[in-house]
């Protein structure tokens, strides 16, 4: 009585395993080829027939002396997922490189990537063999120029993740086995696929619960229009803020007095800030936002672009309001009046340059402002409560103010509309210079 033994794997190690002639071997291996160039992932499997006591144990000398008999070739397809190739586009235009890292066939992994729409030739696809056969060194100077690895195994997606990240690259890297989770640990994203082993799940940071690649890139963008939210509101505040202290700081220094009170500025702070910074947290997505190359892991979270808008911001209200101050101080002597015109020219201002902050990298002509529903109804409630605190009575009480005339509102609108002005300057000199750079 006899037992059989049947063993699968990767085509190139069942041939060299099994008993074949040069003849049968060139044959199978021309069918390999044919299979793996229509994308398939192509198996091999063999057998060898055992007496029941031998069937228990596995001799690998026996293996390798060729004692099995090959049995045929067995062809596995999945379809490309619809999403995958616009998925890729979008990945480029938004400078994210698409590196395919697998164990299938170097024929195979090719005809996938081009169906992905990659264009791949022998001087940008390697396979594990010629990967054993280059250094480190060697590696890190090729990486950037191969878009797929076949035959790999888990020691070689160590070495290619460790040699994108040695060029200060962020790596996220998606697997779904066992063997995938050294490298899902090594990435700086290991993202794990839904239908997964537990164990990748564990190594990963992320988990696809419906194993779409398109989910990858919506994460992207949407981390991205997080990231450009969060940005306009640090502009917007820290403008508001660095104003402030610059006037009341040169004020003190010049020896004369202070152009507003604690009050008013808390209510600046307070009542006509706080409405149009909340309401900035759902500025729209921008259309392009795909289109911008990825950040450093290092660059700061104030760019060059917003340090310069903030010290405009600043610098340019605190002459204006100064020279004002100075000005109607020498002219009226009315303390509330001039600390009431530097109040209503200070919220006013910040009402009108929260328009400049909707796009950082877009001048304001070429955004709809009108497309922030929140901010505009917050822009319009700062208006309405900086008249009832000029107006109203027991807020004139409070805050120290006086009512302001026709004369007087040209000059705050003004001042206001000049502010905005300057800062579209400053954001079309930097948009102009990127396009140079481009």
């Amino acid at each position: 009585m006899f037992g059989l033994r049947g063993s699968c794997g990767t085509p190139e190690k069942i041939i060299s395993f099994s008993r074949l002639s040069e003849e049968e071997t060139q044959r199978i291996n021309k069918e390999l080829r044919r299979l793996a160039q229509k994308g398939y992932r192509v198996l091999a499997s063999a057998s060898e027939k055992l007496s029941p006591s031998e069937a228990l144990n596995i001799d690998l000398e026996n293996i390798k002396n060729k004692t099995i008999s090959f049995s045929g070739l067995i062809a596995l397809r999945d379809a490309l997922r619809k999403d995958v190739k616009k998925s890729i586009e979008i990945c480029a235009e938004a400078g994210i490189n698409t590196i395919i890292v697998t164990g299938d066939h170097k024929l195979t992994a090719q005809a996938i990537a081009e169906e992905m729409g990659m264009k791949i030739d022998n001087s940008n696809i390697i396979d594990g063999g010629e990967l054993d056969e280059i250094s480190d060194k060697e590696l890190r100077e090729r990486i950037e120029t191969i878009k797929v690895f076949a035959r790999v195994e888990p020691r070689h997606k160590i070495r290619i993740i460790g040699a994108w990240q040695s060029k200060g690259r962020v790596i996220a890297m998606t697997g779904d086995g066992i063997n995938d989770a050294p490298a899902l640990k090594k990435a700086d994203i290991g993202i794990a696929i839904g239908s997964g082993t537990e164990m990748a799940k564990e190594a990963s940071d992320l988990i696809l619960l419906d194993n779409k690649f398109s989910i990858i890139v919506a994460a992207v963008e949407e981390g991205r229009f997080i990231m450009d939210n969060i940005k306009k509101v640090i502009t917007y505040l820290l403008s508001g803020g660095f104003a402030e202290v610059v006037l009341i700081g040169a004020s003190i220094m010049a020896g004369l007095p202070l152009p507003l009170t604690a009050t008013q500025i808390l209510w600046i702070n307070l009542i006509e800030d706080s409405l149009p910074n909340m309401a900035l947290a759902f500025e729209p997505e921008e259309k392009d936002i795909m289109k911008n190359k990825p950040i450093s892991k290092k660059a700061p979270l104030l760019t060059k672009e917003m340090k310069t808008i903030i010290f405009v911001i600043g610098i340019v209200t605190d002459l204006i309001l100064l020279g004002l101050f100075f000005l109607l101080w020498h002219k009226t002597y009315d303390i509330d009046y001039v600390r009431t015109m530097i109040f209503a020219c200070l919220a006013a201002d910040s009402l009108f340059y929260v328009f400049s902050c909707e796009s950082l990298r877009k001048n304001i002509w070429d955004i709809n402002i009108f497309s922030n529903k929140p901010l505009l109804l917050a822009v319009g409630a700062g208006f309405l409560m900086l008249a009832i605190s000029i107006y109203a009575p027991v807020f004139q009480e409070l805050l120290k103010t006086v009512p302001l005339g026709i004369t007087d509102w040209m000059i705050i609108i003004g001042l206001g509309l000049l502010e905005v002005l300057l800062i579209e300057a400053v954001k079309w000199f930097f948009i102009k210079n990127k396009k140079n750079k481009i």
